[in-house]
Protein backbone atom coordinates (compact mmCIF):
# COMPACT_ATOMS: atom_id res chain seq x y z
CA UNK A 1 0.00 0.00 0.00
CA UNK A 2 1.24 3.46 -0.88
CA UNK A 3 1.23 6.22 1.69
CA UNK A 4 -0.84 9.19 0.61
CA UNK A 5 -0.17 12.80 1.55
CA UNK A 6 -3.39 14.55 0.50
CA UNK A 7 -7.01 13.99 -0.48
CA UNK A 8 -6.24 13.81 -4.19
CA UNK A 9 -3.62 11.08 -3.73
CA UNK A 10 -6.09 9.14 -1.56
CA UNK A 11 -8.74 9.50 -4.25
CA UNK A 12 -6.32 8.32 -6.97
CA UNK A 13 -5.33 5.29 -4.91
CA UNK A 14 -9.00 4.41 -4.28
CA UNK A 15 -9.93 4.95 -7.92
CA UNK A 16 -7.09 2.74 -9.18
CA UNK A 17 -7.89 0.10 -6.60
CA UNK A 18 -11.62 -0.07 -7.33
CA UNK A 19 -11.25 -0.01 -11.11
CA UNK A 20 -8.59 -2.73 -11.03
CA UNK A 21 -10.46 -4.91 -8.54
CA UNK A 22 -13.73 -4.31 -10.46
CA UNK A 23 -15.75 -6.11 -7.79
CA UNK A 24 -17.10 -5.08 -4.42
CA UNK A 25 -15.66 -6.55 -1.23
CA UNK A 26 -18.47 -8.67 0.26
CA UNK A 27 -19.12 -11.17 3.02
CA UNK A 28 -21.24 -14.31 2.96
CA UNK A 29 -24.37 -12.22 3.62
CA UNK A 30 -23.64 -10.04 0.56
CA UNK A 31 -22.80 -7.09 2.81
CA UNK A 32 -19.99 -4.72 1.83
CA UNK A 33 -16.80 -5.07 3.84
CA UNK A 34 -13.56 -3.17 4.36
CA UNK A 35 -11.86 -6.53 3.80
CA UNK A 36 -14.06 -9.05 2.08
CA UNK A 37 -14.21 -11.46 -0.81
CA UNK A 38 -14.66 -11.22 -4.53
CA UNK A 39 -17.86 -12.72 -5.94
CA UNK A 40 -15.85 -15.49 -7.60
CA UNK A 41 -14.31 -16.47 -4.25
CA UNK A 42 -17.73 -16.56 -2.60
CA UNK A 43 -19.17 -18.60 -5.48
CA UNK A 44 -16.29 -21.09 -5.31
CA UNK A 45 -16.73 -21.46 -1.54
CA UNK A 46 -20.46 -22.07 -2.01
CA UNK A 47 -19.83 -24.69 -4.70
CA UNK A 48 -17.25 -26.40 -2.52
CA UNK A 49 -19.65 -26.34 0.45
CA UNK A 50 -22.48 -27.83 -1.63
CA UNK A 51 -20.20 -30.58 -2.96
CA UNK A 52 -18.91 -31.43 0.51
CA UNK A 53 -22.42 -31.62 1.90
CA UNK A 54 -23.74 -33.67 -1.01
CA UNK A 55 -20.86 -36.13 -0.52
CA UNK A 56 -21.61 -36.50 3.18
CA UNK A 57 -24.65 -37.62 5.09
CA UNK A 58 -25.41 -34.09 6.30
CA UNK A 59 -28.82 -32.57 5.73
CA UNK A 60 -28.82 -30.42 2.59
CA UNK A 61 -30.39 -26.99 3.14
CA UNK A 62 -29.39 -23.34 2.81
CA UNK A 63 -28.40 -22.97 6.47
CA UNK A 64 -26.08 -25.97 6.38
CA UNK A 65 -24.53 -24.73 3.12
CA UNK A 66 -24.06 -21.26 4.60
CA UNK A 67 -22.27 -22.63 7.69
CA UNK A 68 -20.02 -24.89 5.61
CA UNK A 69 -19.27 -21.99 3.28
CA UNK A 70 -18.36 -19.85 6.29
CA UNK A 71 -15.99 -22.59 7.52
CA UNK A 72 -14.32 -22.74 4.11
CA UNK A 73 -13.89 -18.97 3.97
CA UNK A 74 -12.35 -18.87 7.46
CA UNK A 75 -9.37 -20.66 5.90
CA UNK A 76 -9.16 -18.13 3.04
CA UNK A 77 -7.72 -14.65 3.34
CA UNK A 78 -10.03 -11.87 2.17
CA UNK A 79 -9.17 -11.01 -1.44
CA UNK A 80 -11.05 -7.73 -1.88
CA UNK A 81 -11.09 -4.32 -0.20
CA UNK A 82 -13.60 -1.51 -0.35
CA UNK A 83 -12.85 2.14 -1.15
CA UNK A 84 -11.83 2.98 2.42
CA UNK A 85 -10.40 -0.47 3.14
CA UNK A 86 -7.67 -0.02 0.55
CA UNK A 87 -6.42 2.99 2.55
CA UNK A 88 -5.94 0.90 5.71
CA UNK A 89 -2.69 -1.01 6.10
CA UNK A 90 -2.76 -4.56 7.42
CA UNK A 91 -1.08 -3.34 10.61
CA UNK A 92 -4.06 -1.16 11.52
CA UNK A 93 -6.99 -3.20 10.19
CA UNK A 94 -9.28 -4.91 12.72
CA UNK A 95 -12.18 -7.27 12.03
CA UNK A 96 -14.48 -5.21 14.26
CA UNK A 97 -14.41 -2.38 11.67
CA UNK A 98 -16.85 -4.39 9.59
CA UNK A 99 -20.43 -3.15 9.57
CA UNK A 100 -19.39 0.39 10.49
CA UNK A 101 -19.22 3.51 8.37
CA UNK A 102 -16.28 5.84 8.60
CA UNK A 103 -16.83 8.58 11.16
CA UNK A 104 -14.27 11.05 12.49
CA UNK A 105 -14.51 9.66 16.02
CA UNK A 106 -14.22 5.99 15.16
CA UNK A 107 -11.53 3.36 14.91
CA UNK A 108 -11.87 3.15 11.11
CA UNK A 109 -10.94 6.84 10.78
CA UNK A 110 -8.01 6.32 13.13
CA UNK A 111 -6.82 3.30 11.11
CA UNK A 112 -6.85 5.32 7.87
CA UNK A 113 -5.06 8.19 9.61
CA UNK A 114 -2.41 5.94 11.18
CA UNK A 115 -1.91 4.11 7.87
CA UNK A 116 -1.22 7.45 6.15
CA UNK A 117 0.58 9.61 8.74
CA UNK A 118 1.61 12.34 6.26
CA UNK A 119 -1.99 13.00 5.17
CA UNK A 120 -3.60 15.86 7.09
CA UNK A 121 -7.17 14.51 7.18
CA UNK A 122 -9.96 16.99 7.91
CA UNK A 123 -13.72 17.45 7.48
CA UNK A 124 -13.41 17.57 3.69
CA UNK A 125 -11.34 14.35 3.73
CA UNK A 126 -14.06 12.72 5.81
CA UNK A 127 -16.77 13.81 3.38
CA UNK A 128 -14.73 12.48 0.45
CA UNK A 129 -14.18 9.10 2.16
CA UNK A 130 -17.90 8.76 2.91
CA UNK A 131 -18.72 9.47 -0.75
CA UNK A 132 -16.11 7.00 -1.97
CA UNK A 133 -17.47 4.39 0.43
CA UNK A 134 -20.96 5.02 -1.00
CA UNK A 135 -19.68 4.55 -4.56
CA UNK A 136 -18.42 1.08 -3.58
CA UNK A 137 -21.34 0.09 -1.37
CA UNK A 138 -24.31 1.45 -3.35
CA UNK A 139 -23.37 1.05 -7.02
CA UNK A 140 -22.43 -1.70 -9.41
CA UNK A 141 -18.81 -1.87 -10.62
CA UNK A 142 -20.02 -0.99 -14.13
CA UNK A 143 -20.91 2.48 -12.81
CA UNK A 144 -17.77 3.09 -10.76
CA UNK A 145 -15.65 4.61 -13.52
CA UNK A 146 -18.27 7.24 -14.38
CA UNK A 147 -18.98 8.06 -10.74
CA UNK A 148 -15.30 8.27 -9.85
CA UNK A 149 -14.47 10.44 -12.87
CA UNK A 150 -16.76 13.12 -11.42
CA UNK A 151 -14.47 13.33 -8.39
CA UNK A 152 -11.52 14.41 -10.57
CA UNK A 153 -12.76 18.01 -10.63
CA UNK A 154 -13.38 18.19 -6.87
CA UNK A 155 -9.85 19.06 -5.76
CA UNK A 156 -7.99 22.35 -5.41
CA UNK A 157 -4.46 22.90 -6.72
CA UNK A 158 -3.03 21.60 -3.41
CA UNK A 159 -4.87 18.29 -3.66
CA UNK A 160 -7.50 19.10 -1.05
CA UNK A 161 -11.05 17.85 -1.59
CA UNK A 162 -13.51 20.71 -2.01
CA UNK A 163 -16.92 19.99 -0.54
CA UNK A 164 -19.63 21.00 -2.99
CA UNK A 165 -21.96 23.65 -1.67
CA UNK A 166 -25.56 22.50 -1.88
CA UNK A 167 -28.15 24.87 -3.28
CA UNK A 168 -30.58 25.98 -0.64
Amino acid sequence: MSLVINDYEAFCLVQDHLLNQNEPAKDTNDDCQYRGYKQSTLANAKDKAENLIMDSTEEYDDEVIFHKMFEILEEELPDAKCAVGCLISDDFYKQDFEGRTIERSCHVWDAVRHSNPLWHMNDASHEMLKKLQAVHDNNSPEDWETLLSRFGTSFDKYGNYEIEEENE
